[in-house]
């Protein structure tokens, strides 16, 4: 059987020969742009019998003579035609014309076009020729005969025209017994669906397709295929047919080895979520107590005394932090804010907190900014604010005596923040050792997670800077930040508000389950001046919020009966008729990432993640209470 054509769109282009296709009375179908190069013709004006206007002499009636000889007795055609170039001269060109036969008819030829003129000059010019022809087609063969692909070529109909491949082994049955038979009489009924739709798909958009699919295949067992299905231009179509069962094996042990992470980063997550949501409530409850007791007077041991439970809940509420802050970073969950504000302000004032620390060990504590670092940067001050204190804290919890730097420069590529302490250094294989989670030097002095020097280098890294030290022992050590921060317009610049008083006594809805946290929380709110109504779950919340006369509400997230969220829509709801409003702020034990978005999108107008300070709360009723 003839070789049926195939498409030469795609690959003509790149031949050094004309190509060309020809229905049976020589009128050209298709060619490519070598056609153009040679002789100046347009590919347009060349198709039909276009290009026959160029052929010179007697060679016209010599080419017609040949073809229909080649279509009644189904044989190829090789002659010469001299051809009028447009430009005046004339070229030699070798042509070879392949019929192609269809149910013992001829419907058409494959031409090859061969430029001689130049190779005509000596025969060994064209000996030289045709040895590269042969090399190529070889190579062409042997390609074919090893691709590690299955190739097969289809008519119109789906039927099987053609196959190469290595091997055998990959076919559903032997060659001899599917060549000439349709798709939908070799292939199972789905896959033969499957492979239908590619098709029209294909033929339609004039477009590659590709589908994939499996097969019970001989000797192999099940397996899975990928086919690109090519369009040609004839009507018919070349898939090219590839084994992706480990590919896919491969892929489906991704998926569950990735499934498995997640519900892993999930379970741990939510243990954190609960951890940290069982450590807020008591620990709401003993700083509520220290903050209430500040108040009052008392002795100088009972000062003392509140001193030391304040300290230890602050230490226990930073341990809480971290770890929730490693867990985000690791779980690559933590997002950065991105707004303008002042950097030597937040480097200066995270920085002169540990003032007192400093005097009380008897340590010079200096900050100094140079002007190159003056002027508002883009970037989280929270964060930057995060890493400064965990730097300088650690120079100062670990220097006894001395003196602890900090500077911030403009360096080559952004902002430098060094901190240089006179402790006791840092030996050189515990250099990189410091940053890790968990990890605490042997020898070195100072209670701690081990968690703080880790968290301010991947947060720096999540910045796009990094944090480095060298160390000598006996000396000191020197931690430089880099903060890549780029330069803002001096507007806008974000700044902590500004402390300030309610101008007026707020009636505030109280919903807290918890009573301690519901005592300490309602005297806070009554030492500030406030009246306080108290309910401990959402259905009361719901029915004293529809009562109204609330300037606030302070809803606590977990409650039995019904939730605080739950609570918070039902008020909206409410309010939709009614047409009130009254702000309602989140009070949760929850911090982790979401549990914010979660209050706002239940209505909430603010949150307060526990525990809840006389500041914070001071700073909502002064936000909410001045806000007509």
């Amino acid at each position: 059987m003839s070789h049926p054509s195939r498409d030469f769109r795609a690959v003509a282009q790149r031949l050094p020969v004309a190509v060309c296709e020809l229905d049976a009375t020589g009128n050209w179908l298709s060619v490519n742009a070598r056609w153009t190069e040679w002789t100046g013709q347009p590919t347009g004006q060349a198709l039909g019998a276009g290009w026959q206007a160029l052929i010179a002499g007697d060679d016209l009636p010599v080419l017609d003579a040949a073809l229909r000889d080649a279509v009644t007795h189904q044989v190829s055609v090789e002659l010469e035609l001299s051809l009028r170039a447009q430009d005046g001269g004339v070229r030699l060109v070798r042509c070879f014309f392949t019929p192609d036969v269809r149910g013992n008819v001829v419907v058409g030829f494959v031409g090859l076009l061969i430029d001689v003129t130049a190779s005509r000059a000596t025969d060994a010019a064209l000996s030289q020729r045709e040895a590269r022809l042969a090399l190529l087609e070889a190579r062409h063969q042997a390609l074919l005969e090893n691709l590690p692909d299955l190739l097969f070529q289809f008519d119109a109909q789906g039927r099987y025209l053609d196959f190469q491949g290595s091997t055998a082994a990959g076919l559903v049955t032997a060659p001899e017994q599917f060549l000439g038979r349709t798709i939908d009489e070799v292939l199972p009924a789905p896959v033969a669906a499957l492979a239908r739709a590619t098709m029209a798909t294909a033929s339609s958009t004039r477009e590659p397709q590709r589908m994939e699919y499996e097969l019970e295949v001989p000797q192999l067992g099940r397996r899975d295929y990928e086919a690109r299905i090519t369009p040609m231009r004839s009507g018919g179509f070349l898939a090219l047919v590839r084994d992706i069962t480990d590919l896919k094996r491969a892929e489906r042990q991704l998926i569950a080895t990735r499934e498995q992470a997640l519900s892993a980063s999930s379970s741990k997550s939510q243990f954190l979520a609960n951890v940290s949501h069982e450590i807020r409530t008591p620990l709401n409850g003993i700083i509520g107590v220290t903050q209430l007791l500040r108040t009052m007077t008392l002795s100088p041991e009972a000062t003392e005394y509140l001193g030391v439970l304040e300290t230890s809940g602050e230490s226990l509420l930073a341990l809480v932090n971290e770890v929730l802050d490693l867990s985000k970073i690791e779980a690559d969950r933590l997002e950065l804010e991105r707004v303008t504000f002042d950097l030597p302000q937040v480097v200066t004032q995270a920085a002169r907190a540990f003032t007192a620390q400093a005097k009380r060990k008897g340590l010079q504590l200096t900050v100094s900014v140079e002007a190159s670092a003056e002027g508002p940067v883009s970037g989280d001050p929270g964060r930057v604010r995060q890493v400064v204190n965990n730097i300088v804290g650690n120079a100062v919890k670990f220097t006894d005596a001395g003196q602890v730097t900090v500077t911030l420069v403009r360096g080559e590529h952004g902002l430098v923040l060094s901190v240089v302490d006179s402790g006791p250094g840092i030996l050189p294989e515990h250099l990189e050792s410091i940053f890790e989670p968990f990890v605490q030097v042997s020898g070195r002095r100072g209670q701690g997670t081990g968690l703080g020097l880790s968290i301010a280098r991947r947060l720096a890294r999540l910045m796009g800077g990094d944090v480095r030290v060298t160390s000598q022992v006996g000396l000191g050590s020197t931690f430089v930040i880099q903060l890549p921060l780029p330069r803002s317009a001096p507007t806008a610049v974000h700044r902590p508000p500004q402390r300030r008083l309610s101008a007026r006594t707020l009636k505030v809805l109280l919903a807290e389950d918890n009573e301690i946290n519901a005592r300490l929380t309602r005297s806070m709110l009554e030492w500030l001046g406030h009246v306080v109504v108290g309910v401990s779950n959402g259905h009361q919340a719901v029915e004293a919020a529809q009562l109204g006369g609330f300037d606030l509400v302070f809803m606590d997230v977990q409650m039995p009966l019904l939730d605080g969220l739950e609570a918070t829509r039902r008020i909206r709801s409410f309010e939709k008729r009614s047409g009130a409003h009254v702000p309602i702020v989140a009070l949760t034990a929850n911090a982790m990432k979401g549990d914010d978005a979660a209050c706002l999108s239940a209505g909430m107008d603010a949150y307060l993640a526990k525990p809840v300070t006389v500041d914070a709360l001071n700073d909502m009723l002064a936000w909410f209470g001045n806000t007509p």
